[in-house]
């Protein structure tokens, strides 16, 4: 009787079963991946992807095995051994070495505009938009820009369950600016 009586108190005059306080929503590089019933919400989660740097919900944006990438004319010519079989495996890699290399800062960035969608069906959209992507990472001294700029296109589809993801994503050059087609090869040479 007595020993229960002493852990009774021991228990009640610590904090192992007070409520504490929530965490606040959204710290300081969370990336929110919201389910994509609607083609919008992948644009949203591919921006929380990269605020957040998390390889993971990035991917899942990607529709799998029929995921396509068509990088920038240049980046093609500039690193054709690294585009020669890109896919999805190759996507994760790039965004996990950046994210890596952007562990220690804050800040990063993915700013969408001059946005159109063309609906061709019920299952399919078609994107175009202006880039401007900032990361923040360490490898800036050697060579790899913390901004690139460009023009994508990307085709998204619903799956059976009615969720939606990117099939095709085209890159394109505007000017002579570095491009995400230049970011993904640079990140997937280590």
């Amino acid at each position: 009787m007595r020993i229960s009586a002493l852990l009774l108190v021991l228990v009640s005059g610590c904090s192992l079963f007070d409520t504490r306080n929530a965490e606040p929503p959204g710290g300081r590089n969370s990336a929110v991946f919201s389910q994509p019933d609607r083609p919008e919400i992948v644009l949203d989660n591919l921006v929380s992807s990269i605020r957040g740097m998390s390889a993971f919900n990035y991917v899942r944006c990607l529709s799998g095995d029929t995921f396509t990438f068509t990088p920038t004319v240049s980046a093609q010519q500039t690193y054709p051994d690294v585009y020669a079989s890109w896919d999805v495996a190759s996507e994760e890699t790039w965004f996990t070495n950046m994210s890596t290399a952007a562990a220690l800062t804050t800040g990063h960035q993915l700013s969408l505009t001059n946005i159109s969608t063309e609906i061709s069906s019920n299952t399919m959209r078609q994107v175009v938009a202006n880039y401007s992507l900032t990361v923040y990472h360490n490898r800036a001294s050697q060579g790899v820009p913390n901004l690139v700029r460009g023009r994508f296109v990307l085709t998204l589809v619903s799956s059976d369950n009615g969720l939606w993801s990117i099939r095709n994503w085209t890159d394109i050059s505007v000017g002579s600016e570095p491009s995400w087609s230049d970011l993904k090869a640079l990140f997937t040479r280590n």
